[in-house]
């Protein structure tokens, strides 16, 4: 289904979440929400009932327009589908995934979003700042509480040859509870398998290569350490707090990650990202959701001596 933007009502919906993931800037690189970037790979999930899931694509180019090529990868980094949308300039489409002109897709997975078709062999030159950029992130709206998310894309910089977000250190600044009213969820992104082949056909990500696995550092409000987790990633992974760190469901308190890597590629300094969402309230009376935060001083920040949780 393809809506134009013709509301004034729609803008300020589309504002307001705006403000509800306001995500951090990334360690001394280009700023991932400027509008100059025609690649972004964007994680999506749950779309079936009671969620609708709908893709913002908007041309940045001013004069030109985009032709986006679209691929749709599983949570296992397989490639499922592909599909185009066409921008007109100054064109916003909203592409709602649900829609039976996306069936075959997964519940949960990967988009890569390319307006210069590089996968098909067509030269990428133009695709610097300014020639045919566009945005991209997901809304996420849940009809039976009213819960409304945004995921924004992670871009890819030409200048910097990086793929933004992605580092081998990331932190929680805050989870505040994940029982009774609270609601908490830790979302990391990684890539593998057919999505990384595709993604390098652009360049690599901050460290290099992606991390298939992390450790999860868990503190209390007092900065007290309550041990560690290690989780493996897939392309996706999406786990709630109290799942994750039973620890921390009852009481604030904060998380730092750190990457690691098994096999093929070994090594502490490896790349993901991660996303952090908490709700607040039957019928979502609050959320705040954002991409997890990075260090300028990583390189002096290392994991604690793996400790279990609860020892």
């Amino acid at each position: 289904m393809k809506k134009r933007w013709r509301s004034f009502a729609l803008s300020a919906v589309l504002a307001l979440c705006v403000g509800f993931a306001a995500p951090a800037a990334a360690i001394e690189l280009a700023d991932p929400m400027a509008e100059y970037y025609g690649q972004h790979v964007i994680p999506f999930y749950r779309i079936d009932g009671p969620w609708i899931s709908i893709v913002v694509l908007a041309d940045t180019s001013f004069q030109r327009g985009s032709d986006i090529r679209m691929w749709f990868y599983n949570q296992a980094c397989n490639a499922v589908r592909d599909d185009r949308e066409a921008l007109t300039p100054n064109d916003v489409d909203l592409l709602t995934l649900n829609d039976p002109r996306f069936a075959g897709i997964p519940q949960q997975g990967v988009i890569l979003l390319d307006s210069c078709d590089l996968r098909a062999n067509r030269g990428c030159a133009e695709t610097g700042p300014g020639s045919f950029p566009f945005l991209a992130y997901i809304l996420l709206f849940n009809t039976s509480d009213n819960r409304l998310i945004r995921l924004d894309s992670i871009p890819f910089n030409w200048a910097q040859n990086l793929w933004l977000r992605y580092n081998s250190y990331n932190t929680v600044a805050a989870t505040i509870m994940d029982e009774g009213a609270f609601e908490t969820w830790l979302t990391f992104f990684s890539a593998f398998g057919d999505l990384e082949r595709d993604m390098r056909l652009y360049g690599p990500p901050l460290d290099g290569d992606w991390a298939n696995r992390i450790q999860l550092d868990a503190y209390d409000d007092a900065e007290r350490f309550l041990g560690s987790f290690r989780q493996t990633l897939l392309c996706f992974t999406r786990l709630q707090l109290h799942t994750l760190i039973p620890q921390l469901a009852d009481k604030v308190g904060h998380i730092l990650t750190f990457s690691e890597r098994t096999a093929p590629v070994v090594g502490p300094r490896l790349s993901y990202s991660g996303f952090q969402e908490t709700v607040l309230g039957n019928g979502v009376k609050f959320i705040a959701t954002g991409y997890l935060h990075h260090s300028s001083e990583r390189a002096l920040l290392l994991p604690k001596p793996f400790r279990t949780l609860g020892q």
